[in-house]
This record gives structure tokens, sequence and C-alpha cells, in this order.
């Protein structure tokens, strides 16, 4: 999976930077890597052409490249860099495509037909509001169904929704015990949802 999608990410990432510093006039090398923020992630087998490892090792690792590719730019060459970084990035808002209103999305019911939306979480897993009965990997479903219809990432507030869960703090712990990869930091945060989910219930 990481061979065919997140290195081909990676790579168009690299191209994109490596064009604006040149249309910028700034000579830096351009070095690909993924940085993994959940200290749970299992690091294995790694593309040889890319750089992979924990945020912890991050200092290191940039000072070894600092002392490997000894890049000559200046605290203000930098600052100016930083701005024009900055001023290319534009924040997208984020909203769940439209699908069809009588479409039933979410955590469903297997046991009620029709199908009913399980929009009640008790504790370690969702209860059905019609026929009460408990059901733990119905979450496990709904997220192999969330990918078909909107794609391989998630956000905390469209898992929120998709789901009916309201609580932020109750849709982080269930994404952290879903081992999701994350990819950014805190509002732009989204998960990469693999092909099996496993699920560390705590």
């Amino acid at each position: 999976m990481f061979i065919v999608t997140q290195s081909t990410k990676l790579e168009r990432h690299r191209l994109f930077i490596e064009a604006l510093l040149q249309k910028w006039g700034i000579e830096l090398p351009v070095i690909p890597a993924v940085i993994v923020t959940s200290p749970s992630t299992h690091i294995g087998m790694t593309p040889p052409h890319y750089f992979i490892f924990q945020v912890t090792g991050l200092r290191t690792k940039l000072q070894q490249l600092i002392e490997k590719y000894s890049p000559s730019i200046t605290s203000e060459q930098l600052n100016i860099l930083k701005d024009l970084l900055l001023s290319s990035y534009e924040r997208k808002q984020f909203s769940i495509p439209a699908i069809p209103d009588n479409t039933i999305v979410g955590a469903l019911c297997p046991h009620c037909q029709p199908a009913v939306r399980i929009q009640h979480w008790r504790g370690k897993s969702f209860q059905c509001h019609r026929c009460t009965k408990h059901f733990d990997d119905a979450i496990l479903k709904g997220l192999r169904d969330y990918k078909i219809l909107f794609g391989e990432t998630i956000t905390n507030r469209a898992f929120r929704q998709f789901f009916g869960i309201a609580d932020v703090k109750v849709a982080g712990n269930l994404l952290a015990q879903l081992n999701l990869e994350g990819i950014g930091e805190r509002k732009t945060r989204k998960y990469i949802i693999p092909d099996e989910v496993t699920w560390n219930k705590l």
C-alpha cells in the first residue's frame, strides 16, 4: 500500500516544492520523508528512496541532513522562504460530498431491516436504538463503507458526522484505538483508512 499510494504522493510533493524553489531562485535540496506522529505505529521495511521515522527522531534527522548537504542559506533567506510557502498555502473548507437523502450511512445494525443507523455509542460498542443489541465491529464495517464512498482519508469531524458521534474527544479516542495513520496536526489532521483496520480497545 505504501509503495503504490504514499510514495506517489511524496514524489508529487517533492516535484512541486522543487518547482517552487526554482521559481523563487532558492537552491536547496528537497528530501522526501514520512514523519510518523503516533508512538504506537510500527515501522517495518521502507522504500530505499524515502525517509520514514518517528517524530521523536526529527531533530536528529534534520541535523544529519544539514551535515550531509551543508545548505548555504541565511536566516533572512529562511524567513523569506517561510513567508513564500505560507503565502502559497490555500486552506480548503472540508465537507462530506452530498449523497442521496435516503442513503443510510455510518454504523449500521446488521439485524434490523430495513437498515438502521446506530448513533448510540455506549462505552466500547454501538447500541442499536431499535433492537437494543450491541455491536463491536459496526465501526469497522462503517469505515470500509466510508472509504468506498468518500476516499481513503477521514478527519475527526467527518468521522463524527458519519457515525453520529457528538463528542470530539470520544471520536479522537476511537480514532487512536483504530491505529489509523495520521497526517497533519490538530484541526488539519487526516487519518488514512487502510484495507484492514485493527481496533485496540481500551
